[in-house]
């Protein structure tokens, strides 16, 4: 994984060499969600991205939420096997139904939406 990611991330690379920043533990009762975000180097857009997704997290999801970044341009597979075919597209693993976000997640009120932490599903 190509560094310039997310700042604060104080994950390390999983087996598969993907980038993993942990969110720490969560509160009590609080849902834990499980985020890949596949980019293509540093695109603008794949950058937007990062850099908007960083913003949620840190806002909405602090200390329950894993984000694994998938550069497709270094491994390209992993996207197929997903389905991506776009990017930056942002797929919420946990907790389910699996969501799939497309575009670089300017629109905050919306990706919160799909995220399902608007209307009391933080």
């Amino acid at each position: 994984m190509q560094g310039g990611n997310a700042q604060g991330s104080e994950g390390g690379v999983d087996a598969a060499g993907y980038e993993t920043r942990p969110g720490g533990e969560g509160p009590a009762g609080g849902q834990r969600y499980v985020l890949w975000l596949f980019v293509a180097d540093e695109e603008p857009n794949s950058v937007q991205a990062q850099a908007n997704l960083a913003q949620v997290c840190q806002k909405y999801l602090e200390g329950r939420y894993e984000l694994v970044v998938h550069d497709v341009l270094q491994d390209f597979q992993s996207a197929l096997h997903q389905r991506v075919l776009v990017t930056p597209t942002l797929i919420r693993v946990a907790p389910p139904p699996r969501v799939t976000i497309l575009g670089n997640l300017s629109e905050t009120d919306r990706v919160l939406a799909a995220l399902r932490l608007t209307g009391g599903g933080a």
